[in-house]
């Protein structure tokens, strides 16, 4: 074990390959190779991390008296390959995410905002409640009867959220609730009968949805008076 930064590294068997260009800086990855049954390779078993696994490489010398490890490389894990015993860990540099082009925003009759992101701005916490779950199937939460402070169905794009072992935040995307029975995204690792987690209100990216959920309809990216009939088409412009 290598204690550096507050941190202890602990030993593990790793491969790593070849930094290299490939043309464009875009293009430029760096890969690692670790045991499938080894604990890093464990938080792909059965879903993709909710959030985005960051990695990066120090190099140094072990017996350097002022522990001076600089840093080589750092970026994000984008994908993943399982080859026999090993899992092949891919990911780009930091630096790409600075030359990319940025989203371009439609014109269109739904909101294009991230819910509860820098422009959405809708209060997250004033849209999660606490639910006990009573049984998990697999990806299919049942919940203990009275938890929701909307129609179910309100909450399907929405998330339920909860932490493992570890204080490892897990979150999944609702994709149908009635009934008290919530079906995720993914596989609800972690979590068994009795325990309490976060479901946070999803939002039909409307006007309608915008107002009455969240009280948020003055960042409302949404253009419901697009109108529906073409102003150059043959039934509406009498000049062609």
């Amino acid at each position: 074990p290598v204690q550096y930064g507050g941190f202890t590294y602990q030993p593990m068997t790793i491969r790593s390959g070849r930094t290299r260009l490939e043309g464009s800086i875009e293009r430029t990855n760096f890969e690692i190779t670790v045991p499938r049954t080894g604990p890093l390779a464990s938080l792909f078993r059965q879903f993709k991390p909710a959030h985005p696994l960051m990695l990066t490489i120090l190099q140094g010398h072990l017996t350097d008296a002022n522990s001076l490890f600089v840093p080589r490389w750092h970026g994000r894990i984008t994908s993943t390959k399982r080859t026999g015993e090993e899992l092949q860990l891919v990911g780009i540099p930091s630096a790409t995410a600075l030359s990319r082009a940025g989203l371009t925003r439609n014109y269109q009759i739904g909101c294009p905002h991230v819910l509860y992101g820098p422009m959405c701005k809708a209060n997250r916490a004033a849209a999660t409640v606490q639910a006990t779950v009573a049984s998990v199937t697999g990806s299919v939460l049942t919940l203990a009867s009275g938890w929701n402070a909307f129609p179910q169905s309100k909450y399907v794009t929405g998330y339920v959220e909860w932490t493992r072992s570890g204080g490892l935040i897990e979150r999944r995307r609702i994709l149908a609730a009635a009934s008290n029975v919530v079906t995720l995204s993914g596989p609800a690792t972690g979590i068994s009968s009795g325990d309490v987690v976060k479901v946070i209100l999803g939002c039909g990216q409307t006007v309608q949805d915008c107002r009455d959920l969240h009280q948020n309809v003055k960042n409302c990216g949404a253009c419901p008076t697009i109108p529906n009939k073409n102003p150059i088409g043959f039934k509406s412009n009498n000049f062609y």
